[in-house]
């Protein structure tokens, strides 16, 4: 079933509620195999942590008077595409035990898989990817193959320099992921290229996924600048990047094909000076559906529906504030839409 252009995976409940048993003990196999540049699914780890370094990274570039470049990457159909047996390798070479992933592994081989034509289901047929769109362990299970990807970036690709605060000693954090999609910020163009040559090496002819490619860089796309005398300019347009299958890596830039010097990466646009508006419109745009949604059903009652708002918001918040200010504003409007729906609810609809 295709719904925007994303497909929706069906799995037999069994299977879900047995994974769920397990799901624990993947959790944990997770946090001593995922480097900690990746934030996603992981307890604490939210998107805006990544979205952060790299704008810590760009400022202090600017400041320094430094070259920057940045490159955006991202994986399309990602759970969908890793070689199964590719993954049975990550695991063992992991912290989960050998029994668990036998036992997966089995139960996930043997299934068959069907597509919805719109017409019926087509007959079964056997399937060697995947670790399950929408398994209760799928996130956990990827990342185990994800973190391949990521080390090589890490160990290979030196980052841009970036100042830690103990000390004030300098470092160098090239590499920053929410899950699969990530960002790369390095010192020199040369570099950046090479990211690109190893990430797209290990995921598409080791690991099975894909680097998205879009007109306009959504998917992946890169920028950079260079101080000009006194003025930053962009890098020349006869500069390309390419990765390892021959596609080149598009310019990220504006609808209008103006280059922006920026790229709306989790929900921050991460230009020279960080700027959280897209995120603050992101965060009060989900509460304020979160309510409409509650409202529309006509089921609760005025307790049941706060208690509902309360839970939603509360989590959609607390998703995204805790790395990045969400605003005294933000709130308030989202409280307008939580007292709006209360309102329909006890007094009826306003005419």
């Amino acid at each position: 079933m295709c719904i925007r252009d994303r497909d929706i995976y069906l799995q037999p409940h069994g299977l879900k509620l047995l994974m769920n048993v397990l799901k624990p003990h993947y959790v944990e196999a997770n946090k001593s195999m995922q480097p900690q540049s990746n934030t996603g699914f992981r307890g604490g780890g939210m998107p805006t942590l990544g979205a952060i370094a790299i704008g810590l990274q760009r400022e202090e570039a600017v400041e320094e008077r430094r070259k920057w470049y940045r490159g955006y990457a991202d994986k399309s159909g990602m759970f969908q595409s890793i070689v199964r047996r590719v993954q049975y390798f990550a695991e063992r070479r992991g912290a989960v035990h050998t029994d668990v992933t036998s036992v997966v592994m089995a139960l996930h081989e043997a299934l068959e898989v069907s597509y919805d034509s719109g017409s019926g289901l087509t007959r079964g047929t056997e399937s060697e990817v995947g670790v399950g769109q929408g398994d209760t362990c799928g996130p956990d299970r990827a990342m185990e193959t994800m973190a391949m990807e990521t080390r090589a970036i890490d160990l290979l690709v030196v980052g841009s320099q970036l100042r830690v605060p103990a000390g004030m000693r300098r470092d160098h954090m090239p590499n920053v992921n929410f899950a699969d999609d990530g960002a790369v910020e390095t010192d020199s163009f040369e570099m950046l290229a090479v990211a690109y040559v190893v990430g797209s090496t290990i995921a598409q002819l080791a690991l099975g996924m894909t680097y998205g490619i879009e007109e306009l860089g959504g998917k992946c796309g890169w920028d950079g600048a260079e101080l000009v005398g006194d003025k930053w300019e962009p890098v020349e347009e006869t500069r390309t990047i390419e990765l390892i299958d021959g596609r080149v890596v598009p310019r990220v830039r504006c609808a209008n094909g103006d280059l922006r010097g920026w790229y709306k990466h989790l929900g921050l646009e991460a230009e020279v000076r960080m700027s959280w508006v897209v995120l603050r419109k992101r965060v009060v745009a989900r509460c304020k559906g979160i309510a409409r949604a509650l409202e529309m059903l006509g089921v609760l009652n005025a307790e049941q529906l706060v208690a509902a708002m309360d839970a939603g918001t509360t989590t959609v918040v607390a998703y995204y504030g805790s790395g990045a200010p969400i605003g005294r504003q933000a709130c308030e409007e989202v409280d307008v839409a939580k007292r709006r729906a209360l309102h329909t609810l006890v007094r009826g609809p306003r005419c």
